[in-house]
């Protein structure tokens, strides 16, 4: 095993006996930054939520880029670079085979028009400029990877929904506020893997529930806080107790639910989430950090 320092942040890293060898057979030098460094650059290659206001090279038109001016000089709107106004085959060029590969690729890359924003506002969308890897939604802002949004903002992975406000990753489902991995469900707020449940807040891992608060693991049940039964009058009067509208009352609440949870259900917080599936396991320690990333 070799140890090297990163060119990068300066940290020591271990390039292993197998990669030694790997390289050797591409053949390849080893690499001067850590594997977290070599990811990052490749992450900074996809921008997804940093975008420029700026004038299509092209029609001449101001539009939403994410591509930032200072760096890439050609790009065109969504209109123009879709259209047969321009010919990529007039950007070919011979290939030398005395010079390195990657700055040819990256002289070509430099040159070729690029589209401003992977979305089809104006054809299949409607009021939809500041999205990304987006289709066929209405009125929605800042919202990646999804398609079929109407009226939301700040979501990312978000399909066939309406009204919903910060939100990753969420399937058929409306007027959802805050919540991970949910679908089919209706006016919940700060819940994760809950499935058919409809006006629950602060849940986890709810099936069908309806009208639960500091919840978990719960099936098929109603007017419960802290997974305890209350009557419906007595649920309501504790909810106002709750004070869900005060922003302080929610901090609050949002760090009791979390010690809650972790007791009621810990496996479901230190295995892999598995559903419909045979003869899967997954690995305990990268369920964890998926866990803790989801739970930012």
């Amino acid at each position: 095993m070799e140890t090297r320092i990163c060119n990068s942040c300066r940290n020591n890293f271990p390039i292993e006996d197998f990669d030694i060898e790997f390289y050797k057979k591409i053949p390849s030098p080893p690499p001067k930054t850590c594997p977290r460094c070599r990811f990052r650059s490749r992450l900074a290659f996809r921008n997804e939520r940093f975008y420029y206001k700026r004038a299509c090279n092209l029609c001449k038109k101001n539009m939403i880029s994410v591509h930032d001016p200072a760096h890439t000089p050609n790009v065109y709107c969504n209109a123009c670079w879709w259209s047969d106004r321009w010919d990529p085959l007039q950007y070919g060029r011979d290939f030398n085979f005395s010079k390195p590969f990657f700055p040819q690729y990256q002289a070509l890359l430099r040159d070729v028009p690029k589209l401003a924003m992977q979305n089809d506002n104006s054809t299949g969308s409607e009021n939809c400029e500041y999205t990304y890897d987006f289709a066929y939604g209405k009125n929605t802002y800042l919202v990646i990877g999804s398609w079929h949004a109407q009226d939301c903002m700040y979501g990312f992975q978000i399909n066939f929904v309406k009204d919903c406000i910060d939100n990753y990753i969420l399937n058929d489902s409306q007027l959802m506020y805050q919540s991970i991995l949910c679908e089919h469900s209706y006016s919940c707020q700060e819940c994760m893997y809950c499935h058919e449940c409809s006006d629950c807040t602060f849940g986890f891992d709810l099936k069908d529930c309806q009208d639960c608060i500091l919840s978990a693991g719960l099936r098929h049940k109603r007017y419960h806080i802290f997974n305890k039964p209350y009557s419906k009058e007595d649920f309501i009067q504790k909810k106002k107790e709750l004070a869900l509208d005060l922003w302080s009352s929610r901090e609050r609440l949002r760090k009791e639910f979390e010690i809650f949870s972790l007791r009621t259900i810990p496996i479901a917080r230190l295995l892999a989430y598995i559903a419909g599936s045979r003869k899967i396991s997954g690995t305990p320690k990268i369920a964890i950090l998926l866990m803790i990333f989801l739970a930012r």
